[in-house]
C-alpha cells in the first residue's frame, strides 16, 4: 500500500494566471491571495506566520523578491511540476524503505512567495514537504536531476523531527549551530537515499562543491566568528538562495554534511538523531573549530 500522496495546487494557479499576467505588481499579490490562496488557505496562513515569526513583512518582500520575476518564472513552472511528480515518485518509496519508515508523507506543490524550494512541515496533520516551484525555478532546479535530491533532503528533515519527536525531544532551536546540524542531518539523508553525494544546492553553481571543500576551514571559522547573538543575517548567508559567500550561495549546507558526516565515526546514525539540546552546540562548535 502507497504510504504518501501528492497535492498539486498548480492548476488552481494557472486558471487566474491570466487575470495576473499583465496587472501591476501589487493587484497581482492580491489575485495571487483572494482568487489563488483561498482554495488553500493553510498553505498561505504557514507562509505568512513564517514571514511573521522572523519579524518580515511578507507583502514587502513578495513585492521586491518574488512578484517582479514571476512572469518569467510562470514559463517553467508546468515541466518542474510534471520534473517534481517524477522525482517524488522515485523518491519516495526509496526513503520509506531505506529508513523503514512508519508514518505517511504528503507532498505539496504550489506557487508561493519565496519561502523555500522545499519545506518539512506538516499538511492536513501529516508529516509533509510542500514545494514553491516560484522558490525551485529561482535556484534553478528545473530537472529531475536536482528535484530528486531536493525532494531527499527534505524528507530526511521529516526523518529527523518524526524520530526526535517518537522520543519526545524538541525538534527546533534558533541556534546557528542548531541548524548547521539540523540541515547537515538533512544532506546525510538525501545522499543516502540518493545513494550518491548528490548536492542538490550545486546546481547553477560552478565548482560549487570543490569551493566548498578548499574553503571548508575558511567557513567554519566565519560560521564561529559571526555566530554570536543569533545572528540572523549570517543565517542568510550561510542558507538563503538569496543570499552568498565569496560568491556561493547555501555553503552552510556543506558545512553542515561535513559535520553530521564527520560524526558517523563515532555513532550511528539515529544516535546522531537523537542527540540532546544542550549537547549539539557545544559538539558543533567543536567540531567547527576542528576544522579550522
Amino acid at each position: 500500500m502507497k504510504n504518501w500522496k501528492i497535492f498539486d495546487t498548480f492548476d488552481d494557479f494557472e486558471e487566474i494566471w491570466s487575470l495576473m499576467e499583465n496587472a501591476d505588481i501589487e493587484n497581482q499579490i492580491e489575485i495571487w491571495k483572494t482568487l489563488y490562496m483561498e482554495k488553500w488557505p493553510y498553505i498561505l496562513k504557514m507562509q505568512i506566520e513564517s514571514y511573521q515569526n522572523d519579524g518580515g513583512d511578507w507583502k514587502k518582500i513578495a513585492k521586491e523578491h518574488v512578484f517582479p520575476k514571476l512572469k518569467e518564472s510562470v514559463q517553467y513552472m508546468k515541466q518542474v511540476r510534471n520534473e517534481l511528480k517524477k522525482a517524488i515518485k522515485f523518491v519516495a518509496p526509496r526513503a520509506l524503505q531505506k529508513f523503514q519508515l512508519d508514518f505517511p508523507l504528503n507532498f505539496v506543490i504550489y506557487v508561493g512567495i519565496g519561502v523555500g524550494a522545499g519545506w518539512a512541515t506538516e499538511f492536513r496533520e501529516k508529516p509533509a514537504v510542500l514545494y514553491g516551484l516560484e522558490n525551485i525555478i529561482e535556484c534553478g532546479w528545473k530537472t529531475f536531476e536536482s528535484l530528486a535530491p531536493l525532494s531527499a533532503h527534505e524528507i530526511g528533515h521529516l526523518i529527523h523531527f518524526h524520530w526526535r519527536k517518537d522520543r519526545n525531544l524538541p525538534i527546533e532551536n534558533h541556534s546557528p549551530f542548531w541548524q548547521l546540524y539540523e540541515e547537515g542531518f538533512a544532506m546525510r539523508c538525501e545522499h543516502k537515499i540518493m545513494e550518491e553525494e548528490s548536492w542538490h544546492q550545486q546546481m547553477g553553481q560552478e565548482n560549487w562543491v570543490l569551493w566548498c571543500k578548499s574553503h571548508l576551514s575558511y567557513l567554519a571559522q566565519k560560521f564561529l566568528d559571526e555566530s554570536g547573538d543569533n545572528n540572523t543575517e549570517m543565517q542568510r548567508n550561510f542558507f538563503g538562495s538569496w543570499f552568498e559567500i565569496e560568491g556561493k550561495k547555501q555553503t552552510g549546507y556543506y558545512l553542515g554534511h561535513e559535520i553530521v558526516k564527520s560524526w558517523e565515526e563515532e555513532g550511528n546514525f539515529k544516535e546522531i538523531a537523537l542527540m540532546k539540546m544542550d549537547e549539539i552546540d557545544e559538539k558543533v562548535k567543536k567540531t567547527l573549530k576542528f576544522f579550522c
